[in-house]
């Protein structure tokens, strides 16, 4: 019989981690179990004995007295009780899953307040029944996490083998000699004790979902630690071994107890001694279930301390841009930093910083020569001249009076500076109104 692990989370997270995310309301876990091994076969029972020689004739004459009944022989040991199986060797750790993705940098270019850091805590745990599900659920909130965990004690195991029947006693004594006596009739044979059902390992719950990115703050992360295999009859537990921030959860789970030993049958009657059957070879131990995978980690969020590196720039006045000219932002709104630089009434945004930018505009085009009509307005980032795959915007213009909101943003990388960043414009001269530009060092 095999089962497998699986987490089922719901509600809103703040981090994402093993064996599962914070804001879970339930949680199931399935665990492996083997089945028990077979028992082994009864020895065969021996031949029977020969009957004694009948005794000679009397004289003729009076009649002979009835020979007395021989005594019955001893009843035989009872053979040992089988062996338990061993405990199969605990499974392995499951792979801690996927970081989960950095959190989008605001659009102001100001210093971000640092978040309050979200916590995690173990809250209380609780032994379930046999055969119950296991659970996890979250009675705090998706900030100050705390699991509450129900984990199902394992079921009594199964009962041993009945041990086999002790050799046969020894023949009574031959009767005198006389009329041979009456055989006495064959005791019944007592019935087998039942063998004990084998104990059901609990099933794991099923894995959880991904939850929500948690509020803006440090990220506290949730990992597996030890699994201990605790004796029969005591209380499951987990334990925080890490902090409120950095959770590290030890589990101690039960195994299942030894089930009792079967009732002995009845002595069956006296016969030949018998050659004892060999002994059943002991049923492998099922695989102890695999561990939980671990969720995935919540994003991070910004952190305020870090000095930002911004700038922002727009244009007042329409202006006409030619077929692969540069947009012209007359203004500089904002700077924070050195790294990104910008001169009134020019196309360029000098980079002086090697790093991780993201970069943002908007603006809105319209065709400045009717008589080319249908135009195709194309709008792109340049780096050192260079396009930049992956973000671009376009628009068809098929009468003079139309407009079009034109927008695009990229994350690109710059490895040598100082660098020049342009937003070309192409497919013929167009009017822009209303454009902006904003860019980031993110890393």
């Amino acid at each position: 019989m095999n089962d497998h692990i699986r987490f089922t989370c719901r509600g809103e997270c703040g981090c994402s981690c093993d064996p599962c995310c914070c804001g879970s309301t339930d949680t199931q876990v399935t665990v492996l179990r083997g089945s028990m091994g077979p028992a082994g076969p009864t020895g065969a029972q021996g031949p029977a004995g020969q009957r004694g020689p009948t005794g000679p004739t009397g004289a003729t004459g009076a009649t002979g007295v009835t020979g007395a009944t021989g005594a019955t022989g001893a009843t035989g040991p009872q053979g040992p009780t089988g062996a338990t199986g061993a405990t199969g060797a605990t499974g392995a750790t499951g792979p801690q899953g996927p970081t989960g993705p950095t959190g989008a940098t605001g659009a102001d270019g100001n210093t971000g307040a640092t978040g309050n850091a979200a916590t995690v805590a173990a809250g209380t745990v609780t032994t379930g029944e046999p055969e119950t599900e296991a659970a996890v659920t979250n009675s705090g909130s998706e900030n100050a996490a705390v699991f509450d965990f129900v984990i199902p004690r394992g079921a009594t195991g199964a009962t041993g083998a009945t041990g086999a029947t002790g050799p046969q006693g020894p023949t009574g004594a031959t009767g005198a000699t006389g009329a041979t006596g009456a055989t006495g009739a064959t005791g019944a044979t007592g019935p087998q004790g039942p063998t004990g059902p084998t104990g059901a390992t609990g099933p794991t719950g099923p894995a959880g979902t991904d939850g929500n990115t948690g509020a803006t703050g440090n990220a506290a992360t949730v990992a597996a630690g030890t699994v201990t295999t605790g004796e029969p009859e005591t209380e499951a537990a987990v334990t925080n071994s890490g902090s409120e921030n950095a959770a590290v959860f030890d589990f101690v789970i039960p195994r299942g107890a030894t089930g009792a030993t079967g009732a002995t049958g009845a002595t069956g009657p006296q016969g030949p001694m018998g050659a004892t059957g060999a002994t059943g070879a002991t049923g492998a131990t099922g695989a102890t279930g695999v561990t939980g995978v671990t969720g995935p980690t919540g994003a991070t969020g910004a952190t305020g301390s870090v000095p930002v590196e911004a700038l922002s720039a727009y244009s007042i006045p329409t202006q006409t841009v030619t077929d692969n000219a540069a947009v012209i932002f007359d203004r500089t709104a904002a700077q924070q930093g050195t790294a990104i630089t910008h001169a009134d009434n020019s196309a360029d945004i000098t980079i002086g910083e090697e790093g991780t930018y993201f970069v943002s505009f908007n603006g809105t085009a319209a065709p400045q020569n009717a008589v080319s009509l249908p135009e195709t307005n194309l709008v792109q980032f340049t780096l050192n001249g260079t396009a930049q795959n992956g973000a671009s915007t376009q628009h068809i213009f098929t009468t003079a009076d139309e407009t079009s909101a034109q927008s695009a943003s990229l994350v690109f990388n710059v490895t040598s500076v100082p660098a020049t960043l342009q937003v070309v414009s192409s497919g013929g001269s167009f009017l822009y109104s209303g454009t902006t530009l904003n860019i980031f060092k993110i890393g």
